[in-house]
């Protein structure tokens, strides 16, 4: 369960680092198309449920 933990985290990092380096690239570029709020708005999604998911396996896992 710990490995499983630990992969979760570092998803969620990963995650977080695409969208902060993304999101903004996204914005800078002017296109405001559909295709470019899904990708926001889907990554703001995964992040959510990926934060949900590590903090109720950490009550597992500690």
């Amino acid at each position: 369960m710990s490995v499983l933990f630990q992969l979760l985290i570092a998803a969620f990092v990963a995650l977080s680092f695409a969208m902060v380096i993304g999101v903004p690239v996204v914005f800078s570029t002017g296109d405001a198309s559909d295709d470019a709020n899904k990708l926001i708005w889907g990554g703001a999604a995964a992040w959510v449920v990926l934060l949900f998911v590590a903090a109720l396996a950490s009550i597992v896992v500690v």
